[in-house]
């Protein structure tokens, strides 16, 4: 989402479509960007500073030594600043204030650069598995990965750069170990007077955490493996999306005073738009938005759960194509 002047939504394709990255505005549809040559891997893609979009590049699936981190500026998207890593990099994240970017690589390794001079200041071998998510807690200091096997890693950002030694790192503050499968999302929510943590599963479940004490403090399961989380915090909404293209919708008690965050039980709300697994989910002001395995993006009014936009990622037929 990039904010501002309004609001836009991006999205972003992996290699093996070969159909690169577009921009559209969300209000009026109108396509802003595209970038055909930008691809990532799940993610490994994210807006920076509302100015740059950064992509991570495996030139070959599995490959070590053999990536990038790709750099576009919305206003110069055909000149990519392309910078070439040790080894190959998946996930990304960077702080709230863009001043870090972490890359999360295939071996368990990650990577801290300073945004603004480009310098590598740590990497350390934070997990045994690859790693598949990353996020930054709210204020910045803390970072949150996950793996492949299910695990969820707590570390303190002053303790992780004040190490002298870029290659040796203090243990993580917490292990969270509770998932069976896949982690698919990580979420934290920074509306709430507890510091809390949403993780999601190929297992079918979401786990609430309170990362600053590392105490589990709830499991909702659900009857589909959950691919995609997202927060919508006005309304206090947990959206969850599924391996079969449906999106369940979960009402929030975020804890203003009485009691800690907890999913309030009760059958969901199940939205059904998509014919493919959901890869991303997001929110605007008034909308939430979903993308899926089929190549399409839509955007749903939180209050009616109508679809009011589609996009589509797929490549425009050929002139000679026809639906006869």
């Amino acid at each position: 989402m990039v904010e501002g002047e309004g609001e836009a939504v991006v999205a972003c394709s992996d290699k093996s479509m070969k159909i690169g990255a577009s921009m559209w505005d969300l209000e009026t549809g109108e396509k802003l960007l595209h970038i055909p040559t930008c691809a990532s891997p799940p993610f490994g893609f994210l807006c920076l500073r509302n100015r740059f979009l950064v992509a991570s590049q495996l030139n070959r699936h599995g490959s070590v030594g053999d990536g990038a981190i790709a750099v576009w500026s919305f206003h110069k998207p055909q000149q990519p600043l392309l910078n070439y890593t040790v080894e190959a990099i998946g996930t990304l994240c960077c702080t709230n204030d863009g001043i870090y970017l972490v890359g999360g690589a295939l071996s368990g390794n990650v990577y801290i650069w300073d945004v603004t001079s480009g310098k590598l200041l740590k990497t350390w071998r934070a997990h045994n598995k690859s790693l598949n998510c990353m996020l930054f807690s709210f204020d910045n200091s803390l970072l949150i990965s996950s793996t492949d096997d299910g695990m969820i890693f707590v570390w303190s950002m002053i303790s992780l750069l004040d190490v002298e030694e870029t290659r040796s790192s203090p243990p993580p503050l917490h292990y969270l170990s509770g998932h069976i499968s896949f982690i698919t999302g990580l979420l934290t929510t920074p509306n709430s007077n507890y510091s809390i943590l949403i993780s999601s599963s190929l297992d079918g479940t979401c786990k609430v955490w309170d990362f600053i004490s590392g105490k589990h403090m709830q499991t909702q399961a659900y009857p589909l493996a959950i691919t995609s989380i997202a927060l919508h915090q006005t309304e206090s909404l947990l959206f969850c999306g599924t391996e079969q293209g449906s999106i369940f919708v979960d009402k929030l008690d975020v804890g203003r005073g009485e009691g800690p965050f907890v999913v309030i039980k009760g059958q969901p709300l199940e939205l059904n738009g998509h014919s493919g697994a959901i890869t991303a989910l997001t929110s605007s002001r008034s909308s939430l938005i979903s993308a899926s395995e089929d190549c399409s993006i839509c955007v749903w009014d939180i209050f009616s759960w109508e679809v009011t936009r589609r996009f589509s990622l797929q490549k425009a037929r050929r002139t000679s194509d026809n639906d006869g």
